[in-house]
This record gives C-alpha cells, structure tokens and sequence, in this order.
C-alpha cells in the first residue's frame, strides 16, 4: 500500500469570524507567518550551520574518508617511527661494530709484526746455530 500523504488545510478569513476560539489565524495572519518563515530561513540555516561546525569541532567526525585518512596517517606515523628506531638500533649496531674491527685491526698489526720477528729470528736461527757450534769447537 501507498502510504497517503497529509493533508495540509489553510485557514481562510470565513473561518476566522468567530472571536472566541483562539485556535484559529486569520487568512492574512498566515500568510504573513509564511512570509516571515521564508524570510528568515536562510537566516536560521545559517545559524544552523555555524552551530554544526562548533559542534563537529566537539564531536569525532563520523565521515568515512576522513576516518580512513586519520586511520592512514596514524598507519604512516607508527610506520615512519618504526623506522627511524631501527635506524638508530643499525647505527648503534654500526658503532659497536666499527669499534671491534679497530680493535681486531691493531691486533692483527701486533701479530703481523710477531710474526715478521719470528720469521727473521727462524731465519738466523741457523747462522745462530751455526755460531754456537763455532763457539763450542773453539772452547773445547
């Protein structure tokens, strides 16, 4: 079923002739509230509008966009601080790393000149034995 519509009467100045209900507006009563009415609309809009937009201030918004782009920017935010705390985890990781190759470098410096030393002490390890036989035949 069609759901009927509401049936709006006007009040007409024959209808108004009795005094004693006060229910009842004269023909040009009404039509002068309605012309105040529509004056006044784009006046009360505006009102309306202004007081919508302190209230929205107030109150989360509710739009599906905006609520996806905040949700986005939060997303991006934690992103962009996971980030940068790995990044200052690899440079702390870098330093440390940095400081044990130095250490491993001078050690490996020491140890190549022990082994340069050894090398030349092998090397005239027979000119000394050689020497020591010398010394042992000429004493003896």
């Amino acid at each position: 079923m069609v759901p009927r519509r509401k049936r709006t009467s006007y009040v007409t100045e024959s209808d108004s002739s009795s005094e004693e209900d006060g229910d009842y507006f004269s023909f040009q009563d009404a039509k002068r509230l309605h012309k105040i009415t529509f004056r006044n609309v784009s006046k009360v809009k505006q009102e309306y509008d202004e007081e919508m937009v302190y209230s929205d201030k107030k109150m989360k918004c509710t739009n599906k966009n905006a609520l996806m782009a905040r949700e986005n920017r939060k997303r991006k935010k934690l992103y962009v601080q996971n980030l940068e705390n790995e990044v200052t985890k690899l440079r702390d990781g870098k330093r440390k790393l940095n400081s044990v190759l130095h250490n491993q470098s001078l050690i490996i410096s020491e140890l190549q000149k022990e082994i340069k030393y050894l090398k030349s002490v092998l090397a005239n390890s027979s000119d000394i034995s050689n020497l020591v036989k010398n010394i042992r035949n000429s004493t003896a």
